[in-house]
């Protein structure tokens, strides 16, 4: 059953579970999976809002004329990233046991 939610809510409600997503897994490695999330969803909120009724709500077009005037947030890029390699990186105190006999 579909919510009777405004597509203005919906919009919303994608813009904050995006920013979520890229706050938590805005690291220097991730960038390229972080751009195919934010693809992902917007094809996805471009499905979600075309099965609200019979007929196609929007066209691609009018789609993306309402990302150029509301627009979703896009990953972080470059410095905006956190670098976990350097500042976070867990040292090791111990020597790593051989598997080998």
């Amino acid at each position: 059953m579909m919510t009777p939610e405004t597509t203005a809510t919906l919009w919303q409600q994608a813009a904050v579970k995006m920013t979520g997503h890229f706050r938590y897994y805005g690291v220097v490695f991730n960038e390229s999976k972080l751009n195919h999330f934010h693809w992902a969803c917007v094809g996805a909120l471009y499905r979600w809002l075309n099965r609200r009724s019979q007929r196609c709500s929007y066209t691609w077009e009018q789609f993306k004329r309402r990302l150029w005037f509301c627009p979703l947030p896009d990953p972080p890029r470059g410095s905006e990233l956190l670098d976990i390699s350097s500042a976070h990186a867990a040292t090791r105190n111990h020597k790593p046991k051989s598997r080998m006999p």
